[in-house]
């Protein structure tokens, strides 16, 4: 099963301690595929701005480092959402059994 990240939206704080653009919000789509399988799930981590950190600048910003910050700050929420998208597969795969209901046979 192979499983991708991809960045698709973050939100800035114009200007925050003297930076500029700070990341605040980070959104992105987790997908998963195996074979004819697939899966996807959106996540949205927000991120605490650490003054002690290295500060990068919006325009420098790589999605490989945007993805770092994002599953060091959201370690419980980066793991949940593979695993969703490995559980819907693996539901797609095997499906579970469910109860259903029917209709009462004495009232034909």
């Amino acid at each position: 099963m192979q499983i991708t990240w991809k960045v698709v939206g973050m939100t800035v704080m114009p200007n925050l301690d003297g930076k500029t653009d700070v990341v605040m919000r980070v959104n992105c789509l987790i997908s998963a595929v195996d074979g004819d399988y697939k899966a996807s799930t959106l996540m949205m981590q927000s991120l605490k701005f650490d003054d002690g950190q290295q500060f990068v600048d919006y325009q420098s910003l790589t999605e490989e480092k945007v993805l770092e910050w994002v599953k060091t700050q959201g370690v419980e929420e980066s793991a949940q959402a593979e695993q969703f998208v490995q559980e819907v597969i693996e539901n797609q795969k095997t499906p579970p059994v469910v109860a259903i209901e029917k209709p009462l046979p004495w009232l034909k």
